[in-house]
C-alpha cells in the first residue's frame, strides 16, 4: 500500500502539481482506508520512517 501511495505522489509530482497538492491526494486516499488497513499501513510507515513519524488525523476522527 505504501509503494501505491509512494507512486501515486510521484506520478502527480511529475504532472506539475505542488507537495501540498501531492500530500493531499495521499492522506485523502489513506483517509478512504478501513481502520484494519490504516492500521497495518501505519505500522509499514513507522517501520519504514524509524526514527521520524508520521502523523494523519482523519476528519472521521481516526488516524
Amino acid at each position: 500500500m505504501i509503494r501505491i501511495i509512494v507512486a501515486a505522489c510521484l506520478l502527480l509530482a511529475l504532472h506539475g502539481c505542488t507537495v501540498i497538492q501531492s500530500a493531499q491526494y495521499a492522506v485523502a486516499r489513506y483517509c478512504m482506508l478501513p481502520e484494519p488497513a490504516r492500521s497495518a499501513n501505519r505500522e509499514a510507515v513507522a517501520l519504514a520512517m524509524a526514527p521520524h513519524r508520521i502523523s494523519i488525523v482523519c476528519a472521521g476522527g481516526g488516524q
